[in-house]
C-alpha cells in the first residue's frame, strides 16, 4: 500500500543539524506492506518466481600485444562496459525505489575483509598497459599502469511512519538519485615499477637482484567510502524528526602508499 509522498526537502528539527533536498526522490510515493493477518510472522521462507525481472551486459575489449624484440614489450587492453537492470510489470517486489532502480545500472555489492565495507561494485571502463625494456649490462626495467572509473556512492535516507497500522512494516529507505546519476569517486590509476639486474654465476646459473616500487607515483587514491547515508527522518509526531547518520560519507579505504620490495632470485 502507499504510505505517503517523499517531501522535498528533509528539514533539521535542532541548532546543529543539516537540512537537505531529496532529489530526484521528491514528490514520489513510498510504499509499505498491507495490514492483515497474511503479513505475520512466519518460520519459513519462499522464493517466487519474477518472470519480467533480467539483466542485460554489454561489453568491448580492445587488446594489444608487442612481443619482446628490440629489447622491448609492451602490452595492454582497453574495456568499455555496460551492465542494467529491468523489472517490467512484474518483476518486483518492493516498487518504492523501482524508478531509480528500473533500466539503470546493475551493480553487485561486494566488500571484503580487515574492516573493509560492502560497495555497489562497477566501472564503465577499465586500462591496462604494461612493458618492459632492457638496458646495457644487465639491467631490466618494466612498469605496469592501470586505471578504472571509482565506485559509485550510493545516497539514501530512511523514511519512518510509526501511525500506519501494520507496525511490521512502518518504514522504507528511498534512494534519491537514478545509478547513472549517482556520485562517483575519483578514477583509480595505480603505476607500479620495476628493476632488475642479472648476474652470471658460471655454468651455475644466475642470481637476480631486484626492486619493486608499487604506487610509483605515491598518489593518495580513495577507493571505499561509506555511503551518503543521510540519516532518519520521521514524519509520525507532531514535528517531524530527522536524526542524521554521523558517518556519512565516510572514507573507508585508501590505496596502500609508495611501497618498495627487494629480493633476490636464484636461478640454476
Amino acid at each position: 500500500m502507499q504510505a505517503g509522498t517523499i517531501p522535498g526537502t528533509v528539514v533539521a528539527d535542532s541548532a546543529g543539524e543539516t537540512s537537505f533536498s531529496t532529489d530526484q526522490a521528491a514528490g514520489r510515493p513510498w510504499y509499505v506492506l498491507k495490514d492483515g493477518p497474511q503479513r505475520g510472522y512466519t518460520k519459513y521462507g519462499y522464493d517466487t518466481n519474477q518472470p519480467d525481472r533480467y539483466n542485460t551486459y554489454m561489453g568491448l575489449d580492445i587488446r594489444w600485444n608487442k612481443r619482446y624484440s628490440n629489447n622491448w614489450m609492451l602490452s595492454g587492453s582497453l574495456t568499455l562496459q555496460t551492465q542494467k537492470q529491468y523489472y517490467g510489470d512484474k518483476g518486483w517486489l518492493d516498487p518504492t525505489n523501482l524508478w531509480s532502480y528500473d533500466g539503470d545500472y546493475f551493480t553487485n555489492s561486494m566488500g571484503g575483509g580487515s574492516g573493509k565495507l560492502s560497495v555497489p561494485m562497477f566501472t564503465r571502463w577499465m586500462f591496462k598497459v604494461q612493458g618492459m625494456y632492457s638496458l646495457p649490462l644487465g639491467f631490466d626495467v618494466s612498469f605496469s599502469l592501470s586505471g578504472r572509473e571509482g565506485m559509485i556512492i550510493d545516497q539514501f535516507f530512511d523514511i519512518f511512519d510509526y501511525d500506519l497500522p501494520n507496525t511490521r512494516s512502518q518504514s522504507a529507505s528511498i534512494q534519491m538519485q537514478t545509478n547513472s546519476d549517482q556520485a562517483i569517486l575519483g578514477n583509480i590509476w595505480i603505476m607500479n615499477s620495476k628493476v632488475q639486474k642479472r648476474l652470471r654465476l658460471g655454468d651455475l646459473g644466475s642470481v637476480w637482484i631486484s626492486c619493486d616500487v608499487f604506487n610509483t607515483l605515491n598518489n593518495q587514491i580513495m577507493n571505499r567510502q561509506r555511503p551518503a547515508d543521510m540519516g532518519n527522518y520521521y514524519i509520525s509526531y507532531s514535528t517531524p524528526r530527522y536524526t542524521p547518520y554521523s558517518r556519512e560519507s565516510e572514507p573507508n579505504e585508501t590505496i596502500n602508499p609508495l611501497v618498495l620490495r627487494f629480493g633476490v632470485r636464484f636461478q640454476f
